[in-house]
């Protein structure tokens, strides 16, 4: 009886070269799979121990928390000032209502500087997204216009090149055995001319190198108004941050400057009230 085993059926799959080759890749997948495994291990080992003092942490911080008793003595201090205030409008007696006035207009004062701050900065983060933005666009000009410049150079080396494919595809073509060769070098040719090739006429380099040029130029002008807007805002910014530091350095003895100064005005306007009608008039 014949043997029905043939060798031209051998399924793919079972010859020994495919079986080697898979068996390799089982096996580096097996050692990147074991590399990830340990890595991923001594990451989640890492975040353990963070975790692990996080914990001990907030042990510790509730136990300090707890011990302060904050909400008590803060109750406390907060009642003494209540207690106290009634007291303190009486002694000013009729300043009472020039302290609060003073109090208010500084306060004021705080708000209007931090809303003016933070406009400033809301304008200049603005700023500053254009100014990357006309950077960006700087460079993307500057680039293509380099490249236009680089053409003749870039056509020169091409032209080198292709020159020797077309010998290749000429001497190819003379041997039967290099029919292929010479087809496969030909249509390489046509490929560079129709996907890489880039040939204007003298007229059309001239034109596009002094358009991108003068792109470049309007897109540097735009870039250096806009590092002048950064710089412009950057200053208020310095300037208006400087303005809230100065009003919130030590608010206390700020107040106490602008009510000397309050009590000022009002001693002078009372002086300027009491004045006798006889001290102003210009009659003989």
């Amino acid at each position: 009886m014949a043997d029905d085993t043939n060798d031209n059926n051998t399924n793919p799959s079972d010859d020994p070269d495919t079986v080697l080759r898979e068996l390799k890749k089982q096996a580096e997948y097996g050692k990147l799979f074991a590399a990830t495994l340990t890595k991923d291990a001594a990451a989640i080992e890492g975040a353990v121990k963070e975790l692990n003092k996080n914990r001990d942490d907030i042990d510790k911080n509730e136990k300090a928390y707890a011990a302060g008793d904050f909400l008590k003595k803060f109750a406390d201090l907060r009642s003494r000032v209540d207690d106290k205030w009634p007291c303190l409008r009486r002694v000013l007696e009729d300043k009472a209502d020039l302290a609060d006035l003073v109090i208010r207009t500084y306060r004021d004062d705080i708000l209007q500087a931090r809303a003016k701050l933070e406009e400033i900065t809301e304008h200049l983060t603005a700023a500053q997204r254009e100014l990357a933005l006309r950077t960006r666009e700087l460079a993307d000009k500057q680039e293509y216009l380099n490249s236009l410049m680089n053409l003749p150079a870039a056509l020169a080396t091409q032209l080198t090149t292709l020159t020797a494919l077309d010998k290749k595809v000429q001497d190819a073509s003379q041997d039967p055995l290099r029919t292929f060769e010479a087809y496969a070098t030909a249509d390489e040719i046509i490929r560079q001319f129709e996907e890489e090739l880039f040939i204007p006429t003298t007229d059309e380099f001239h034109k596009l190198v002094f358009a991108k040029w003068g792109d470049v130029v309007r897109t540097q002008r735009a870039l250096a108004k806009a590092q002048n807007k950064v710089s412009t805002l950057t200053g208020e910014q310095s300037t208006a941050e400087q303005t809230v530091a100065d009003l919130t350095k030590d608010r206390i003895a700020e107040l106490l400057r602008r009510w000397t100064a309050a009590l000022l005005r009002a001693a002078t306007q009372s002086a300027d009230e009491e004045v006798p009608e006889w001290a102003t008039s210009t009659s003989p």
